[in-house]
């Protein structure tokens, strides 16, 4: 067993396995994409103790703000000052309700129960998402790595313009003063590399259909997060797919944990029927769609604990490589 001081004064115990890491070579011609990982260690699931300090939370607080400066400067213009405070107000919110809590029991700190998912033996993350006062929202049902990063991939899912398939910005369409339409609630997911520390990483891009709103309806939402290196895999990522209704008055409602992550893996891998380019293209070169063991009720809503796991390509290389090819032809 091996202890970890993680940043914010947490300590996490994880068992450190010897393993070989199994590489998968870039596709430079290859196929269909194809299972990943045969003969490498099957997901697994613990559960950990961590400490949720007054420390902690101060400081994920002070990174949320910081993210946010730019976001409440444009409501400032845009709105006035009370909006903007009424912004920031609505940003520190969960981290002071966790903070008062702490402190209402005569402590600085309190125990909780994280449940954390191994992948390949490779990538360490929360089974779920956290909101800032560190109370579970989202079931994380995807892992992406390889050539890639949070924005690579988020350019990636945006790239098409097919209403109802393609993607677009977690929070609607930009306006001529930088606004957009509404803004998500920052949430955070524990991530590390096996036998390394696991740190606090917080939502950094989002996404949802194109042609879909942020407050009418039904949307497909995804949150990333990360992206973290890894010397074997590349960097990687994790997200939180689901299909969630705005209620008038109330705000999101989840509908379902796997409509958007399926959705993903058919617009990803090719079954969808205007995807069907994308198998024979080396931009996935490896894929995997298995249970993750972290099923369960969440917000009330059934979840079946499949997670998907992506492998990317350099589209860089592989748009050189068909120039190269179309070059060739002529």
């Amino acid at each position: 067993m091996r202890l970890h001081r993680v940043s914010g004064g947490i300590a996490v115990v994880t068992t450190v396995l010897a393993i070989t890491y199994l590489v998968l070579p870039l596709a430079g011609g290859a196929s269909a994409p194809r299972a990943v990982n045969r003969g490498a260690p099957e997901p697994a699931l613990t559960r950990e103790r961590v400490t949720i300090s007054v420390q902690l939370l101060e400081s994920l607080m002070a990174v949320d703000l910081d993210a946010h400066q730019a976001y409440f400067a444009r409501v400032r213009v845009r709105r006035g000052e009370a909006a903007a405070a009424a912004a920031e107000g609505a940003v520190r919110a969960p981290y002071l309700r966790r903070i008062e809590k702490i402190r209402a029991a005569g402590r600085d700190s309190e125990e909780q129960e994280i449940a954390v998912i191994t992948i390949m033996g490779a990538f360490r993350f929360s089974a779920m998402s956290f909101d800032g006062g560190i109370n579970e929202k989202d079931p994380v049902s995807l892992l992406v790595y390889g050539d890639t990063s949070v924005l690579d991939t988020y350019d990636r899912l945006v790239r098409d313009a097919i209403p109802g398939r393609s993607y677009q910005d977690e929070n609607g369409q930009m306006d001529t003063s930088a606004m957009r339409e509404c803004r998500s609630q920052t949430q955070w997911v524990l991530m590390g590399n096996v036998g390394e520390e696991l740190n606090w990483h917080r939502s950094q891009r989002g996404l949802m259909r194109l042609g879909e709103k942020c407050t009418e309806g039904l949307r497909d939402h995804i949150r990333f997060y990360g992206d973290l290196y890894h010397r074997d895999y590349g960097r990687w990522l994790v997200g939180t797919p689901h299909r969630e209704a705005w209620v008038p008055g109330a705000g999101h409602r989840i509908d379902s944990w796997t409509a958007a992550r399926d959705a993903l893996r058919d617009y990803w891998l090719g079954a969808a029927p205007d995807r069907q380019r994308f198998v024979g293209n080396p931009t996935v070169r490896s894929w995997d769609f298995d249970s993750w063991g972290n099923a369960g009720l969440f917000q009330g809503v059934p979840f079946d604990g499949y997670g998907l796991t992506i492998g990317l390509n350099s589209l860089t290389a592989i748009e050189d490589a068909a120039a190269a090819i179309d070059a060739g032809s002529r």
